[in-house]
């Protein structure tokens, strides 16, 4: 009676007592994400339990890996062997034959008296081959006129072969252009017709003969 007594009275409600050996329970005991972080006790898993290696730089928050100090400069190596040299550029020293270059040029002062001289000159940049500048003839165009060895205008400047051609696109108080074209450039040379500001300006072009 007394063993039914004690059965009654617990009749409400199931108890189980369950004692596990030491070391009983291992991995194969453990279901797949049964341990979840919150389950980990702060501070419980220490360097000593991680494995030597395995951590790998994504596993730190920025900023928990110092950089070391600069190591030691390495010693210089060996220069290493010349390049082959390139294509010629697309500049030369010398103007080639048939190419023309092009510029401006404005030819301007203020005279105090009528007769007064103005000069100035235009560089080609790239000069004239020596053995034929002295063939290349100079052409002055005046504000509306025309050369037929200077086809183009002011606007486009062009020259036939071994012609420099100066083009007017403004012209004031001003006596006759006179240009004399040497190797590397043009000196160009006015006079006024009456005191006061004079000018010519405009355009040039020069072919290799």
């Amino acid at each position: 009676m007394a063993t039914i007594g004690v059965f009654v009275a617990l009749g409400g409600a199931s108890y189980a007592a369950v004692a596990l050996p030491a070391s009983s329970v291992g991995t194969k005991q453990l279901k797949k994400s049964a341990v979840a972080a919150a389950k980990i006790k702060r501070n419980a898993i220490s360097s000593a339990k991680v494995k030597d290696g395995s951590l790998q730089r994504g596993d730190f928050a920025s900023g928990a890996l110092l950089q070391g100090p600069q190591g030691v400069q390495g010693a210089k190596g060996e220069p290493g062997p010349q390049g082959d040299a390139g294509p010629p550029g697309p500049f030369p020293g010398v103007l080639p034959s048939g190419t023309t270059m092009r510029g401006a040029y404005a030819l301007l002062d203020v005279a105090p008296n009528a007769g007064y001289l103005a000069r100035d000159s235009v560089s080609f940049g790239l000069s004239l081959p020596k053995e034929t500048a002295p063939m290349v003839k100079a052409h002055f165009i005046a504000l509306g006129g025309a050369d037929p060895n200077c086809p183009g205008t002011a606007a486009q400047p062009d020259a036939a072969p071994g012609h420099i051609c100066v083009f007017e696109d403004v012209a004031s108080n001003r006596t006759s252009v006179t240009i004399n074209a040497h190797t590397y450039g043009a000196v160009m040379t006015t006079a006024s017709v009456a005191p006061g500001d004079f000018r010519t300006t405009g355009s040039w072009a020069v072919t290799a003969p």
